[in-house]
């Protein structure tokens, strides 16, 4: 068994990690120019999206009309630089896609310096 200072040592241990990889995260970030969302996911064009904790209605919507947008068949190799091929038009038709979700998207493509069709 572990004294109770043993115990507040390992937590301040784990506390001073978090607070590197936070800062690890910030550093990435600004030299990949990626977007960091929630202070412990970082996303770029190359991630795997459902890798990312981007919203998962968004994800969600790529995933159930990824034919229909003109992405992969298999959903696990689609990476957010494939939304360069998808109109904006096309994904605000797709089912239960609102305003909210549009909005998101946008936001993420502009933080990832993508550039949806026309």
């Amino acid at each position: 068994m572990i004294t109770r200072n043993e115990y507040l040592a390992a937590i301040e241990t784990v506390k001073s990690y978090e607070r590197q990889c936070r800062n690890d995260l910030k550093e990435i970030s600004r030299n990949k120019k990626s977007m960091i969302i929630n202070d412990s996911t970082m996303v770029d064009k190359e991630i795997y999206y459902h890798c990312s904790g981007v919203n998962s209605r968004l994800i969600n919507t790529i995933i159930n009309n990824r034919v229909k947008l003109g992405l992969k068949e298999d959903y696990n190799e689609i990476i957010y630089g494939d939304l360069e091929n998808v109109s904006l038009s096309d994904f605000a038709k797709c089912r239960n896609v609102g305003k909210k979700t549009v909005i998101e998207l946008m936001l993420l493509c502009k933080e990832l310096g993508i550039k949806l069709k026309q």
